[in-house]
């Protein structure tokens, strides 16, 4: 099942404070912690620059 909820990182946070003492959460709070952190994350930048290897991948 997916969910779209809308909430502030404050509020995702409580969340994940109030269902970690819940091992059968655990999927769960590692998909909110995931969306979290990957909030910001812009693929623009994942897009070869000029001169990358094709195969190889840049590190930063």
């Amino acid at each position: 099942m997916k969910v779209l909820i809308e909430a502030t990182i404050e509020n995702f946070n409580d969340l994940i404070t109030a269902i970690e003492s819940n091992s059968n959460l655990a999927d769960v709070k590692n998909q909110l912690e995931t969306a979290i952190a990957m909030q910001d994350h812009d693929p623009s930048k994942e897009v070869p620059k000029e001169g990358d290897h094709p195969i190889i991948d840049r590190f930063e």
